[in-house]
């Protein structure tokens, strides 16, 4: 059984090559042997790497760990390689293509809603976008998500203390930083402002 060199015994062939130097032994699990030979070659693509890594686990009863191990790779890669498998048709086939990299692949991974990070592997492949650049937008996306839920705070923390005071009421906030102004037009509003503060 041929278990790796396939494509070099396919060229020496070609070449009209008779003999081959070759490594003969004898293997428990020759296709255990097969598949980490295969997982090695530089060609294959994120989504096949995954698939190998699962075959692995499921027929050979490798942990994560294990496999790290096996492989000579971090658990952490053996571990996002597996999620790609958790990307949804429409994805996995944009790497099978090619057009999306297992750096973009990471990077999705990130994205809760699966409607967005579709939109999102669309518009890599149409801007041809780098990974940095896919981060980027994701980034910017969740401070402006952050920016809107601190603004329906900072707004309800507003009509809270106009209730309190009856007065017009504005929070100023910059980072960490801020000021809260109470709008008075009179002494007694003065004076109902204080006895609030210190009663």
């Amino acid at each position: 059984m041929l278990i790796a060199g396939e494509r070099r015994l396919r060229a020496c062939k070609i070449a009209g090559v008779q003999k081959v130097k070759c490594i003969v032994k004898e293997f428990e699990n020759p296709l255990e042997i097969a598949l980490i030979e295969n997982i090695q070659r530089k060609d294959l693509n994120p989504f096949e790497k995954a698939l190998a890594f699962k075959r692995l686990m499921d027929e050979f009863g490798y942990t994560q760990e294990q496999l790290s191990k096996r492989l000579g790779i971090s658990r952490s890669k053996v571990a996002n390689t597996l999620r790609i498998l958790n990307l949804g048709k429409k994805i996995i086939d944009l790497i099978i293509e090619g057009k999306i990299s297992e750096g973009h692949a990471k990077v999705l991974l990130s994205i809760v809603d699966e409607d967005q990070r579709e939109k999102l592997a669309q518009l890599v492949v149409e801007k041809n976008m780098s990974v940095r650049e896919l981060e980027s937008i994701i980034k910017s996306n969740d401070e402006k998500k952050e920016f809107e839920v601190e603004s329906e705070v900072i707004r309800e923390i507003e009509e809270n203390l106009m209730k309190l005071f009856g007065l017009k009421v504005r929070i100023q906030k910059k980072r960490n930083r801020g000021k809260i102004e109470i709008e008075f037009s009179s002494d007694e509003e003065l004076e109902k402002i204080i006895s609030i503060l210190m009663p």
